[in-house]
């Protein structure tokens, strides 16, 4: 308490002394004694002390409501401090109850505001993440925090960002190249019913390098298309070599010349040859 509160008690006091004395010689002169003096005195001091002690509770109530403010506001701090790797001065204790509340407001709006930011950064970064990890079938880094990610968190979630970036241009690339392989493979095969319709018109859609899925399991199955479209084109080449020897072995039964049947030079298809064997050995057996 300093010297200027002591010296205001002081006053107060003799300003309450002298009150109380005007209302004595009051008393006197009206020539309340005995009993009612007694009463009077008692009413007097029951109303000035129910005053101060209902004033005292209002401080007091006040005094606990600014103590749990601060106490509140400094865990609050000392989380996102925590969180965010910073550490600020401490504040002094020669502060008052209502400007430590101040100080420690102002300190956490600051903190709230930087973990605000850096949340956002988070969550622009973590939605990038999801959408890559959906396409390639990979799993997002494993993260967890109360307020804000820390600084070891947000390298951990781009670290992973730049894996998946690198793994899906790989993967895109090998479904070019796959897609590519498929798209020129099936000019050959003419309608080949034993080939997945479905899967071949998703992979030979204009978009489709940047709507198909990425994931292992998908590329295994274009992987498997394509292995199945070389199956089926080495099929049909050794089917063609056979039928064009069938040609000309009836051509040459016929007196017919190989030049005026076809061009070998030029390519045909095995449904092709399979009509001029089916005309040649119609004409034949007549």
């Amino acid at each position: 308490m300093s010297s200027l509160d002591v010296l205001w008690i002081e006053k107060l006091n003799e300003k309450v002394s002298v009150k109380v004395k005007e209302i004595c010689h009051i008393w006197a002169e009206i020539g309340i004694d005995g009993a009612r003096l007694q009463a009077r005195k008692e009413s007097l001091q029951s109303y000035l002390f129910t005053m101060l002690d209902e004033m005292y509770d209002e401080e007091v109530a006040a005094q606990q409501t600014l103590v749990k403010s601060i106490k509140d506001l400094e865990v609050k701090v000392d989380e996102l401090e925590t969180e965010l790797e910073f550490t600020a001065a401490p504040l002094g204790d020669s502060l008052s109850l209502v400007l430590k509340e101040k100080a420690l407001f102002d300190r956490f709006k600051s903190l709230e505001e930087r973990a605000l930011s850096i949340t956002e950064t988070f969550n622009s970064l973590r939605n990038e993440e999801e959408q890559l990890s959906a396409r390639l079938g990979e799993p997002t880094a494993v993260i967890f925090f109360k307020h804000v990610p820390n600084q070891q968190q947000m390298r951990s979630l781009k670290t992973n960002i730049d894996y998946l970036t690198m793994e899906k241009r790989s993967r895109v690339l090998h479904l070019s190249e796959l897609r590519q392989d498929i798209v020129s493979i099936r000019a050959a095969l003419e309608s080949d019913t034993s080939l997945d319709a479905d899967l071949l018109s998703r992979i030979t859609q204009e978009d489709a390098l940047d709507v198909l899925p990425l994931t292992a399991e998908f590329l295994a199955q274009v992987e498997a298309l394509r292995q199945k479209c070389d199956s089926r084109l080495s099929e049909i080449e050794s089917e063609c070599i056979n039928l064009t020897g069938e040609v000309l072995s009836l051509a040459t039964r016929l007196n017919l010349e190989r030049e005026e049947i076809l061009d070998l030079e030029q390519p045909v298809s095995a449904s092709f040859l399979k009509l001029v064997v089916f005309v040649f050995f119609g004409i034949f057996t007549d």
